[in-house]
């Protein structure tokens, strides 16, 4: 648990979990916030962060469509930022922490508007834009012209046999780190991944058989799950899997809604909350992979 506050102690907060990933982001928005050369941000998930005083202090500014910087209005320190697009996540200046956030930054993000008066003497990787946009893949774009391509009632079914391939991906991480708890958590994403798959396979009669022509019919699967995370660092397939994650609960939640059965809406709510349970753990350890 991490607690924060602004500048003048009127505006508190808490954060009850691990923060994600950490970076030093050069954009000229946060050199302005700021006042300095860069901002020293880590992300932290919306359910976990709570305003434990000070909240009618709080003012948001829409420093670009969709994205909101939100501030002490009285001695106007950043109190976190948060996007419409990431309704679940809320981003936050460590240097508003009361104590070590026992994150690292891992890179230097937005170099190509670097200031011109500072230069960057460690050795972390740099990126002109942020590494998300710059290097990762945009899983969505990704996948959802083969999703397109497949009947509506056979999507769910689809997405269970990339559950299968996630589960499998997991295992593999697991084995190749040596904490304990660290694996622990891995197959335990492991298993929510091939409980889903379960869960979804059940609701149609022959799944198995409709997974099997459906990838003979849709091979480059296969080769999508091997190339978007091929020679990445770990910590660069933890953000890929967790933004996947994501996308998948966005996406169980949309069947939901066009579902007139409890159960199979009930069955598709159970799945988003899995797959976000997923997420969170992959932000709690993708700053230390």
């Amino acid at each position: 648990m991490l607690d924060g506050g602004c500048l003048c102690g009127d505006v508190r907060f808490r954060i009850k979990g691990k923060l994600g990933p950490a970076g030093f982001c050069h954009c000229k928005q946060c050199q302005r916030a700021s006042g300095s050369a860069f901002a020293s941000n880590a992300p932290a998930r919306t359910a976990y962060f709570e305003i434990t005083s000070g909240g009618d202090l709080v003012t948001e500014y829409e420093s670009s469509p969709g994205k909101f910087r939100a501030f002490c209005r009285r001695c106007g320190s950043p109190v976190y930022s948060r996007r419409d697009s990431e309704p679940d996540v809320r981003r936050i200046r460590l240097g508003t922490l009361d104590s070590d956030p026992e994150r690292r930054p891992l890179a230097h993000l937005w170099v190509s508007s670097k200031a011109p008066w500072y230069s960057i003497a460690d050795s972390l990787p740099q990126y002109p834009e942020g590494v998300i946009a710059e290097e990762l893949p945009d899983i969505g774009a990704v996948l959802l012209p083969l999703l397109q391509r497949v009947p509506r009632q056979q999507q769910p079914v689809l997405i269970a046999l990339a559950e299968r391939l996630a589960a499998d991906r997991y295992r593999g991480w697991a084995t190749h780190v040596a904490d304990a708890d660290r694996r622990d958590g891995l197959m335990g994403c492991a298993d929510r991944e091939d409980e889903i798959a379960r869960r979804v396979e059940s609701l149609h009669s022959g799944a198995a058989a409709i997974q099997r022509d459906l990838l003979v019919g849709n091979r480059e699967l296969l080769d999508i799950n091997r190339s978007l995370f091929a020679g990445r660092s770990l910590a660069q397939q933890f953000v890929i899997q967790a933004r996947a994650e994501r996308l998948g609960a966005s996406t169980w939640r949309a069947f939901a809604q066009g579902e007139k059965t409890a159960e199979r809406r009930d069955t598709f709510l159970g799945c988003a909350l899995l797959e976000e349970e997923s997420a969170a753990y992959l932000d709690s350890i993708a700053g230390d992979a």
